[in-house]
């Protein structure tokens, strides 16, 4: 039997895309740093179930209701075409026409429900970015009711952000004025904002800074009182590149919350305000706390803040401190083996945070100085 077949039964006896889509980044890591030969049983069991899954998204796609949910499924299809191109491209492997139909196919569907991704990447291919273009595409969005799927057009707005510099003036006013009224028309129902809503502040308090006119920073201002800590951020963010300070109240919030602390002080850094953020967390051992907690966040690590998460100690390593720690969460991320258990992460200076979700345990010594150094010998 194939070494993948019984991680590809488990994935296939489960409807979470999600899941599905991280277990195969996993099994696409694992490929790619692997020197060894792949077994053709290997490479059979790997087309087969990647085409058999291809072929269910057929029937998914149409199914799916949200837009949240038809996301959670293209990203699964996108690490399936990993699997193809691992195939094609790095195992020269020849994909039967019939399969390859199937491929196709999905990818056609895929790229038709991805419409707005697609036209944001054409508007910014062209040279020059002119007004009809953003206006055009706005029309397109402004009638959209699913929260997440008008998120797409500010996520893209961020995302060619380097390219913005391509619109006209007019073109920009246009971009800026749209993003104006969608702060509006937030701000008007603060008081009951649904989750997917203030998702969709936060990043129009990001990617206004793009785009500012006064009145704009007025409301971004405003923006401030809703209590949000992930919208602040990139609201003192945007407030601080146009030269205005966010008031302290603010600032200190975001110095309490693990998730944002290193980043509000890296960004009172980069604007010279860092006297603004409370002295009694300045100190490096908390940021890089703060730092390692912000990135075990992320959708593809934790998804959550741990639930406890301790200094172990300093050690030097590659001309840099590293601060280690051990931390404890339930997040469905992880193995059932590591759920509850400490588990080791790091951060230093120079960006060096990260974490393997190696277990403590395994990494013990008789004293704490010999566990810290034994785990600078093997991780760091």
């Amino acid at each position: 039997m194939s070494v993948f077949e019984t991680m590809f039964e488990e994935m296939k006896n489960t409807e979470e895309f999600k899941y599905k889509a991280r277990m195969l980044a996993i099994i696409l890591r694992s490929l790619s740093k692997s020197k060894k030969k792949i077994a053709a049983d290997d490479l059979n069991a790997i087309e087969s179930f990647t085409v058999s899954e291809l072929e269910k998204l057929v029937n998914e796609i149409p199914k799916a209701g949200t837009y949240a949910e038809k996301s959670k499924i293209f990203e699964y299809e996108d690490m399936l075409l990993g699997l193809v191109t691992f195939l094609v491209g790095e195992q020269r492997r020849e994909i039967g026409a019939s399969d390859m139909e199937i491929i196709k196919t999905v990818v056609h569907m895929v790229d038709r429900e991805m419409w707005l991704e697609k036209e944001l990447e054409e508007m910014f291919a062209a040279s020059r970015v002119e007004k009809s273009a953003v206006s055009a595409l706005i029309e397109k969005v402004k009638p959209l009711s699913d929260e997440t799927h008008r998120s797409v057009f500010f996520q893209g707005l961020l995302h060619f952000s380097d390219d913005i510099g391509k619109m006209s003036d007019e073109a920009n006013r246009e971009t800026g004025s749209f993003l104006l009224s969608e702060l509006k028309r937030y701000f008007a129902k603060k008081d009951g904002l649904s989750e997917d809503e203030t998702n969709n502040v936060e990043l129009l308090a990001d990617v206004c800074k793009h785009f500012k006119s006064e009145e704009m920073l007025n409301v971004i201002n405003e923006l401030l009182s809703l209590g949000h800590n992930n919208v602040n951020y990139y609201a003192a963010e945007t407030l601080l590149s146009a030269g205005r300070e966010p008031n302290a109240e603010v600032v200190a919030a975001l110095a309490n919350d693990l998730s944002y602390a290193e980043l509000t002080y890296r960004a009172l850094a980069r604007y010279k305000k860092q006297a603004l953020f409370p002295s009694e967390l300045a100190n490096a051992e908390y940021l890089a706390k703060s730092d390692l907690s912000h990135w075990l966040v992320y959708p593809t690590e934790l998804g959550k803040l741990p639930d406890e998460i301790e200094l172990l100690g300093s050690v030097k390593a590659h001309r840099s401190v590293y601060y280690v720690f051990r931390f404890k969460s339930d997040s469905d991320n992880l193995s059932d083996e590591c759920k509850n258990e400490w588990l080791i992460g790091w951060s230093n200076a120079d960006g060096g945070t990260f974490s393997n979700f190696d277990r403590l345990s395994l990494f013990e010594q008789k004293t704490p100085e010999k566990t810290l150094k034994y785990i600078k010998k093997k991780l760091l």
